[in-house]
């Protein structure tokens, strides 16, 4: 499945660089930060595209799939894309 990124986050991807953070919280939603909400099987396609166009990403590969594989298919969970500063 392929999913892509809403087209209203455009103008901050190109903005990098960027850090994703995967949380079972609501994040807060700050001015540099977005939060998307997705079910597992988005998240694992926008973490492999992210991973694959250069992102940063808060914790290793091995533990991100080990992460996911843990949620249910129906699981929510946040994702958070914050600018890297510096």
């Amino acid at each position: 499945m392929s999913v892509e990124l809403p087209s209203s986050l455009a103008r901050y991807l190109a903005e990098g660089p960027w850090a994703i953070t995967l949380s079972r919280e609501r994040p807060e939603v700050g001015e540099d930060r977005i939060a998307l909400r997705a079910v597992v099987y988005e998240i694992r396609e926008k973490l492999l595209r992210a991973s694959a166009h250069g992102f940063l990403v808060d914790v290793e590969f091995s533990k991100r799939v080990e992460f996911l594989n843990r949620l249910m298919p129906d699981d929510v969970i946040y994702i958070s894309i914050g600018r890297v500063s510096g």
